[in-house]
């Protein structure tokens, strides 16, 4: 009985000592992730260029003068969030568009009129155009038209039951940066629209294909350098202003 309390009593020595190493350990890598994290917020130039990267709290903006770039309708081609990955980088993330676009979506159905012949499908974007909206229905049928702030409508046959859309930009941009160069276009493939019974009508709200919506880079998981009040990403070095 006794070599056993005593053998319990250095097993509980050992666990106490383990213990105390593990929250040393986990204490000590919090000081140093701590110290990592300098602020680094502010405004980052690439000499005196249009192109600049704003860091304000845990949001990342890659900006670029339309004035200089007359092909995007948007300044701010990147909005991320960042974190630190080690003392010198930060690693960057966009927002899905897909996402965003799909929670954006709204839905609505009403009767218009008595014809039953056909089924008027509206989209409502604030998108200024030129896109491409094609539609696939239960029938293996396809349908396509330019969606422009003023043509914004489409005519299904009325036995249509259900369809697939998909919106894509009409004239396509050239990105610099971002390691998927944006998005050419967005589609409900895995969720479709189901067409009530006695509905001849539907508008389909999008809020989130906006005029920046195929400009911006969709950027996954970049890692980007910090140093010396410099920012290194893709080549180029953006300096930060005093």
């Amino acid at each position: 009985m006794f070599i056993i309390h005593l053998g319990s009593i250095f097993y509980r020595k050992k666990i106490n000592n383990t213990f105390f190493i593990v929250v040393f350990t986990f204490l000590l890598g919090n000081i140093s992730v701590l110290a990592q994290q300098k602020d680094i917020s502010g405004i980052y130039y690439i000499d005196k260029s249009a192109w600049w990267i704003e860091i304000k709290d845990s949001s990342f903006y890659y900006i670029e003068s339309t004035a200089n770039t007359p092909i995007y309708r948007t300044d701010t081609l990147a909005i991320c969030k960042w974190e630190w990955t080690t003392h010198e980088f930060i690693k960057i993330k966009s927002a899905s568009p897909l996402h965003t676009a799909l929670s954006s979506m709204k839905v609505n159905y009403a009767t218009k009129g008595s014809n039953c012949d056909s089924i008027t499908v509206s989209f409502n974007l604030p998108n200024s155009g030129p896109l491409v909206i094609e539609i696939n229905d239960d029938h293996f049928r396809n349908y396509s038209f330019k969606y422009t702030s003023k043509n914004t409508n489409i005519k299904l046959p009325g036995d249509t039951k259900y369809f697939i859309f998909d919106v894509s930009n009409a004239v396509t941009t050239q990105h610099k940066y971002g390691k998927n160069y944006g998005i050419i276009s967005f589609s409900n493939v895995f969720d479709e629209i189901n067409i009530k019974n006695g509905m001849n009508y539907i508008k389909i709200d999008i809020q989130a294909i906006d005029d920046a919506y195929f400009d911006r880079y969709f950027i996954v998981d970049e890692f980007v350098r910090v140093k010396n009040d410099c920012i290194y990403w893709h080549g180029d070095i953006f300096k930060k202003r005093e």
